[in-house]
């Protein structure tokens, strides 16, 4: 399938995706490489931002993508911390373009074992992100992880949720050094249909489509 990034951006916007894989399979970089794409031409009052649940290591990502000024980047450190990150982007007054959580899941894994409203405040995170996406026609990504299930599959940590919430679902798959491949699961109209990925120095480039 050729497929370019335009039109992935086209596709997703006023949208919450959700890309799942394993680590180390480029779900970073490709949230970062739509957020350069989404966010060339801003108008005054619009922002883009990407929070990550792990840490500052996508700081080390940042020279490979020309970001502007209304690009805000943050890390959030527990599941509270990201469900306040997403209400200051809610109540910022601007119009978002894009935003990104890399990863969306990463604190429910342990949250969902100890905490008892863990369910509630994910579920509220989701259906925030979800109001940003239609409401500001806005191109929302959230990354999730993944863990082998006993039967061997690959599951997403609070799936029944992401799930219920997510317009596109697309599978972040590695297929060599830097190379990869995105697989759609959802909408059933895209479902099946692949593009070829090569994250290097300069980013992310769709290479070799199928």
């Amino acid at each position: 399938m050729t497929l370019t990034w335009e039109e992935l951006v086209r596709l997703m916007s006023g949208h919450l995706t959700v890309l799942y894989g394993v680590a180390g399979s480029g779900k970073t970089n490709i949230a970062m490489q739509l957020m350069e794409i989404t966010c060339r031409d801003l108008a005054d009052g619009e922002a883009c931002y990407f929070i990550s649940t792990e840490g500052p290591h996508y700081l080390n990502l940042l020279r490979r993508y020309d970001l502007g000024p209304q690009c805000f980047l943050a890390y959030a450190i527990s599941g509270e911390h990201l469900l306040k990150l997403v209400l200051d982007v809610l109540l910022s007054g601007l119009r978002v373009k894009y935003l990104a959580i890399d990863s969306i899941n990463n604190f429910y894994r342990a949250e969902a074992l100890k905490l008892k409203y863990a369910n509630v405040m994910f579920n509220t995170i989701l259906a925030l992100l979800s109001q940003i996406a239609h409401q500001d026609r806005a191109l929302v990504l959230v990354t999730a992880q993944v863990r082998t299930a006993p039967t061997g599959e690959e599951e997403i940590s609070g799936d029944t949720l992401i799930s219920f919430w997510s317009d596109i679902v697309i599978k972040c798959e590695r297929i060599g050094p830097g190379k990869g491949e995105l697989i759609f699961n959802y909408p059933d109209s895209w479902a099946g249909k692949k593009t070829r990925f090569e994250v290097g120095d300069e980013g992310v480039k769709l290479a070799n489509n199928v």
